[in-house]
């Protein structure tokens, strides 16, 4: 007679101990897991906001993360930006780091679409949200010199 408790899962229990009796031998088996690329990457938040103003070009704006419940080496994530349709990709991110860094923008809102890829064989991902608000920077109100306004 064979059983189990419930579904096998590396990320839970990766080894499982049997024992069997066969007429009045009793034999303990142990089963060694090996895990697989089963789980897809997940965005630790989504969609990711970052603000600031347009004078703060070039420069490290924030930071994007996600996981992966497998393990080693499947759960290594890479990412990936998309900019918005007709629009040049003003922003980068560190493949291994999820490292965002502005390079130029103008004051506006830009959507763009992130991916977190893990490292399995095939690899999973999935898509997230990457939203950049640019606000103009301030301008100095004009300011008035009391003696020239005299005449």
């Amino acid at each position: 007679e064979t059983f189990s408790a419930g579904p096998i899962e590396f990320q839970i229990q990766f080894t499982y101990t049997f024992q069997t009796h066969v007429y009045a031998i009793t034999s303990n088996i142990t089963v060694f897991v090996t895990d697989v690329n089963d789980n897809i990457p997940a965005f630790l938040s989504s969609p990711y906001s970052f603000s600031f103003t347009e004078d703060l070009t070039p420069s490290l704006i924030g930071f994007v993360a996600a996981f992966d419940r497998d393990s080693n080496p499947f759960n290594c994530i890479d990412y990936s930006v998309t900019p918005p349709i007709n629009r040049t990709n003003n922003i980068t991110i560190t493949e291994e780091g999820g490292v965002v860094t502005l390079v130029l923008f103008t004051p506006g809102t830009f959507v763009y679409e992130i991916v977190a890829t893990d490292s399995g064989e095939p690899p999973q991902y999935i898509s997230g949200t990457l939203e950049i608000i640019v606000s103009q920077s301030r301008v100095p109100s004009e300011v008035t010199d009391p003696i020239l306004q005299q005449t």
